[in-house]
């Protein structure tokens, strides 16, 4: 396999499909309306973060080996409401694999 599609792959489509899936549980958070959500993406030191209203983005050093999405609120979480967070993740990833798909298949007809 060639050198640069390994690092492409690495370095570059990883983590922004780790981003999508982490966004994907932060929404499921907002809409079960969590009082604070904390999303990391990679590990190590932190280098990036970026705050804003009840949400914060941490980017590692690391960036492209994991991901983890926090969120609390006062009142516990309903049984629903744990669900609709959980499955956020995978399905926003598969949301996006699908317009991709689309998109792929549009350009490859013209």
């Amino acid at each position: 396999m060639n050198t640069i599609l390994i690092l492409y792959l690495i370095l570059i489509v990883a983590p922004i499909s780790n981003l999508i899936h982490e966004f994907g549980h932060m929404l499921g958070a907002k809409i079960a309306k969590a009082d604070h959500v904390q999303v990391y993406i990679g590990r190590g030191k932190s280098i990036i973060k970026l705050p804003f209203q009840k949400t914060e983005i941490h980017f590692g050093t690391f960036f492209f080996t994991s991901g983890l999405t926090i969120s609390q609120r006062k009142d516990d979480y309903h049984s629903i409401e744990i669900i609709i967070i959980t499955i956020l993740g995978p399905l926003l990833n598969a949301i996006i694999v699908f317009i991709s798909y689309l998109l792929y298949n549009n350009e490859a007809r013209t």
